[in-house]
């Protein structure tokens, strides 16, 4: 069976009963990409440090990507992990959408990182698309990609209930972050 575009399986997991055809396909209709390929090897060289890189198209984390948001830190476990915002990538032009859409999606994160530390925001939101995260392996990316999920879905319920709801203060941003990540963390560690 020919395609004109190649399709993605994932190891451990049925292709066959996650799929919305009703068409079998075998392995000759997959083409295999290693992780460095899948983004253009672009976020590996830009952010050396890391192992590990999560896509996934959970509800909550693309349902803040296509609102084309950050998901704003409101509380203490937002904190735990990273003390601002979850930021979200600008929207991808036509002319990128156009070129190698992957490439094109890996410059679009290390474009968004030219400010931040990829270190201490292991996560971010493709606009209009999904959350990819990473980390020191590949089990931290999909821990961090739990993570953000979890976030996402509370910042959602937290402006449903209440919709001014302010961002968290600085102080207890700080304290929880560097409680686990600064330089004498004393909670939670490893």
């Amino acid at each position: 069976m020919s395609r004109a575009r190649p399709r993605l399986a994932i190891a451990g997991i049925s292709h066959e009963t996650n799929t919305f055809s009703s068409l079998r396909t075998g392995m000759d209709d997959f083409r295999v990409r290693r992780g460095p390929e899948i983004l253009d090897d672009g976020l590996y060289q830009s952010f050396p440090d890391i192992r590990g890189i999560t896509h996934t198209h959970s509800a909550y984390a693309v349902a803040w990507s296509q609102s084309l948001l950050p998901v704003p830190i409101f509380g203490t476990t937002h904190a735990d992990h990273l003390a601002q915002d979850i930021p979200c990538t600008e929207v991808m032009s036509d002319e990128m959408i156009d070129g190698d859409y992957e490439e094109q999606t890996g410059k679009q994160i290390i474009d968004t990182f030219k400010s931040l530390s990829y270190k201490e925001v292991e996560m971010v939101l493709v606009a209009c698309h999904g959350p990819f995260t990473w980390g020191n392996s590949a089990e931290k990316s999909l821990y961090n990609s739990a993570v953000l999920e979890e976030i996402a879905k509370m910042a959602l319920l937290t402006k449903q209930i209440n919709p001014q709801t302010a961002p968290l203060k600085k102080a207890l941003r700080n304290k929880h972050y560097q409680r686990k990540h600064g330089k004498n963390a004393y909670y939670g560690q490893n």
